[in-house]
């Protein structure tokens, strides 16, 4: 496997299928911050990318025939290993864009003791949800004004835009979001973080001792207001386990249209 760059990739597009995650499309469109590995330099079959946001791995493309996969493994040990090493990753997290890659997948790592979990997908159904606004708190567009505001933890919205985008710039020129504020604190956000063919992803998050107050649902309303208005699609995801996720996604008005399968194993 080789590292290349996006923009060496002849059609791009081929790579993507209806099944392909957001995170890693836009790797490939070079609109995020991600490593892609490719089995040969020119024309690549098969494509294993690093997304830095999701810290894991998708396979895109065409399988590798099963005798090619002790090669593809070695290259894991002496590549993928030492690489999440440095990062302190611990774990080996990827999914599979089709059947024949998740195969391919188990059957490298049929020596590991691989578990699965669920990626839920949401499509927004298109109808506005009225969200009551909780009282007690400032909400704000997260634009330019806004962050040029010192609040007291500003990192916790700055990051994040910063891992989504790699720049404020880029993101005054795609992005879009609400933060909720208290005292000078942003104590929540919701933003639209990957956008591919008119549909955007919506992030969201709220400090723990201001959740389960609403502020999630209001604020991912108030930013679903704008892709409507943009008329995008919003999209979601959350893994399996996150119910509250999930529960705020269905009162905004998002339906689960798919699970992904996301494999991971323990790194020795």
């Amino acid at each position: 496997m080789y590292s290349i760059s996006a923009a060496k990739i002849e059609n791009a597009k081929k790579y993507i299928s209806d099944a392909s995650s957001i995170y890693f499309i836009n790797i490939l469109n070079g609109e995020a911050d991600g490593i892609i590995w490719a089995d040969q330099k020119v024309n690549p079959r098969l494509l294993m990318i690093w997304s830095e946001y999701q810290k894991g791995f998708q396979l895109m493309g065409k399988a590798l025939s099963q005798n090619e996969w002790p090669n593809f493994y070695k290259w894991y040990e002496d590549v993928i290993i030492p690489f999440l090493k440095r990062k302190e990753i611990q774990e080996f997290e990827c999914g599979a864009d089709h059947a024949a890659l998740a195969e391919m997948l188990q059957g490298v790592f049929a020596n590991q003791a691989i578990k699965c979990e669920k990626q839920k997908i949401f499509y927004h159904n298109g109808e506005q949800v009225s969200i009551k606004e909780p009282i007690g708190y400032k909400y704000e567009r997260v634009d330019s004004k806004f962050l040029s505001k010192d609040y007291l933890n500003r990192s916790y919205i700055t990051d994040e835009i910063e891992l989504a985008y790699g720049s404020y710039a880029h993101y005054l020129r795609k992005g879009y979001g609400y933060a909720a504020i208290k005292d000078n604190e942003v104590v929540a956000r919701a933003i639209m973080s990957f956008s591919f063919n008119q549909q955007d992803n919506i992030s969201v998050d709220t400090l723990e001792k201001h959740r389960r107050k609403g502020l999630s649902a209001y604020l991912v309303s108030k930013t679903i207001e704008e892709t409507i208005r943009l008329n995008h699609t919003p999209i979601w995801d959350c893994n399996e386990y996150n119910i509250a996720s999930e529960k705020t996604a269905q009162k905004c008005g998002f339906q689960m249209i798919r699970e992904d399968d996301i494999y991971w194993f323990g790194i020795k």
